[in-house]
């Protein structure tokens, strides 16, 4: 693993644990959370996850017309989280289940919105660029050096 993809993942796994942290209050499975991971290389930094995610910073509109089916659904991914949440402590009750298909039908029809404050962009906004190219550009100019007295020596 070169010098730049080392500082490259170690940023990106503290912007995992940030990511994380922010999203803590809102926790359900922790599946979400889970899938947050860093991928560097010596050039770039990857820092992925669940694709519905941004619904943390920017909420869900209400489903369109038209819309595909999720694998799991809407009904499903509610009905587990309600679960987790203890809002239901028996899905095979109808009544409990009612109240499962009344959020779901909610938020198909008006969508939800995030009660987090941009518990991801203020991740990324706080990344210090300067201070990563001066990380970097320190350990090449250890690398280098490090090279020349070798280089140097076998003269």
């Amino acid at each position: 693993m070169g010098v730049q993809q080392q500082l490259l993942q170690k940023l990106g796994d503290s912007l995992v644990l940030k990511f994380r942290a922010n999203i803590e209050q809102v926790k359900a499975s922790g599946r979400t959370a889970a899938s947050i991971r860093a991928v560097a290389t010596d050039d770039t930094l990857e820092v992925l996850a669940l694709r519905n995610i941004w619904a943390l910073e920017d909420g869900r509109k209400p489903t369109g017309s038209g819309a595909t089916r999720g694998n799991p659904t809407l009904f499903e991914q509610i009905k587990e989280w309600a679960q987790i949440k203890g809002i239901v402590s028996n899905i095979n009750d109808r009544k409990q289940l009612g109240i499962v298909y009344a959020i779901t039908k909610k938020i198909h029809k008006e969508g939800w919105k995030s009660r987090l404050n941009k518990p991801l962009s203020s991740v990324i906004d706080s990344i210090n660029l300067d201070l990563l190219m001066r990380e970097i550009a320190a350990y090449q100019v250890t690398i280098y050096e490090q090279s020349i007295l070798r280089a140097t020596k076998e003269l």
